[in-house]
């Protein structure tokens, strides 16, 4: 190896290095609320008997996959949250 060959680091260092520093703790906690936010949007999807697209289409979204698919999107809106599964047995 020569002296001027950047030195190799495990994978073990390297995430060691990059969990030190104060952005990924940011990165972390904001994947983890996205997790949350798409774990209760399922639920609750599953919960009113609702198929992805219904809850699509019911969300005003043409796809599912456009709300959390981009970095810096904006949240989804969903106006279904408060649909009894009574009142929304038909979507």
């Amino acid at each position: 190896m020569s002296r001027d060959a950047p030195r190799r680091i495990s994978l073990a260092e390297a995430r060691a290095a990059w969990a030190g520093r104060p952005e990924a703790a940011a990165a972390y906690e904001q994947a983890r609320l996205r997790f949350e936010l798409a774990e209760a949007i399922r639920a609750r999807r599953e919960e009113l008997g609702w198929s992805q697209r219904q809850l699509a289409e019911r969300a005003g979204r043409p796809s599912l996959a456009s709300p959390g698919s981009r970095p810096g999107a904006p949240p989804p809106r969903c106006r279904c949250w408060n649909v009894s599964p009574e009142r929304s047995a038909s979507p």
